[in-house]
């Protein structure tokens, strides 16, 4: 393992319990917890390097004045290990840890954070706290969102700004790169669940791509996934003119075991076609299967829950069935 920058020069997080002590050196801080003062005032710099109250303490070999760090732990550091803790069981020496079913996370973490977990977990086990070295079962790691960047300079700095923002600036295109704060290019959900709705953007999320690969943020493909939702809710509209059969449709069953297959092996964009498929089904035949139409909705729960949920209850299927995420068919 190489070395670990583990600190970071900002003030939130959690703080390193050392003591700098102009005769002793750096040594390590015994007055545990140390916990961060409130009502800090934040400009551009750590305040807890102007805060008396926190800065002050003793050293404990010379008895000294001495003052604590300032800096703080690297997120990482505290989330390779602290989901453990939930299973620390009072009085108990051993810790009842059994590894995490699924890691999923962005693919920045396949190296670092899965490499200092693991560490966490031999040294636990190496002193004799939990039984397995390796934390996770199952891995997988999603795809990014990317979107345009672009930048211009100002007194030779380059300044980051919003495509939006774009009018009057000579702005440089920085290619497409992953979303994120420093470089302006992420979204705000708020003004698409105004526009389309939530259930649509979480469907055409979940549609545009397989959840372990990239995709580039097109926000016109959202009116297709909301025209979908808008052809639910006019079929179901007509629910009570639609004749009900006992009879199952072959298709339909099949694609059910599609969608059961898909939801245990993570291949969420293949779901909404199935769904599109069965719905253009039931249209096709005019007649339906009750059994089919509580899985429909039930199928449809996870990627859009309020249109879902809603047609659920105003149908009756609540009453006589209970909650559709209990729904089990």
């Amino acid at each position: 393992m190489r070395n670990w920058n583990i600190s970071r020069q900002r003030y939130w997080g959690t703080p390193i319990p050392i003591i700098k002590c102009n005769k002793c050196g750096i040594i390590t801080n015994k007055n545990l917890p140390v916990i961060l003062p409130l009502n800090l005032k934040t400009k551009n710099n750590n305040p807890l390097k102007k805060n008396i109250n926190f800065l002050k303490e003793k050293c404990i070999f010379c008895k000294k004045k001495s003052i604590k760090e300032t800096e703080t732990l690297d997120t990482f550091f505290d989330s390779s290990w602290y989901y453990i803790y939930y299973y620390i069981k009072n009085g108990k020496n051993i810790i009842d840890f059994k590894p995490i079913k699924y890691y999923i996370g962005g693919i920045e973490h396949s190296l670092l954070h899965l490499l200092y977990s693991r560490i966490f977990c031999i040294i636990l086990k190496l002193i004799g706290l939990i039984k397995y070295n390796f934390p996770f079962k199952k891995i997988l790691f999603q795809g990014l969102v990317l979107n345009k960047s672009f930048y211009f300079f100002k007194k030779n700095k380059k300044i980051w700004i919003e495509e939006g923002k774009i009018k009057g600036k000579n702005v440089i295109f920085n290619g497409i790169t992953k979303m994120s704060k420093s470089k302006k290019n992420g979204i705000s959900p708020k003004k698409y669940i105004k526009k389309w709705g939530a259930d649509a953007l979480r469907m055409y999320i979940v549609f545009v791509a397989p959840i372990d690969k990239n995709i580039i943020w097109n926000d016109l493909k959202i009116s297709g996934c909301y025209r979908f939702i808008k052809k639910i809710w006019n079929f179901f509209n007509k629910f009570y003119k639609i004749k009900k059969i006992d009879t199952f449709n072959e298709k339909i069953i099949n694609l059910e075991n599609d969608i059961k297959y898909c939801y245990k092996n993570m291949k969420f964009n293949i779901i909404v076609s199935k769904l599109m498929t069965i719905l253009n089904e039931f249209k096709k035949e005019n007649v339906f299967n009750m059994v089919s139409i509580l899985r429909f909705l039930r199928n449809l729960y996870p990627i859009s829950p309020f249109i879902s949920s809603f047609i659920w209850i105003i149908l009756g299927f609540k009453k006589k069935y209970g909650y559709i995420n209990k729904f089990n068919v």
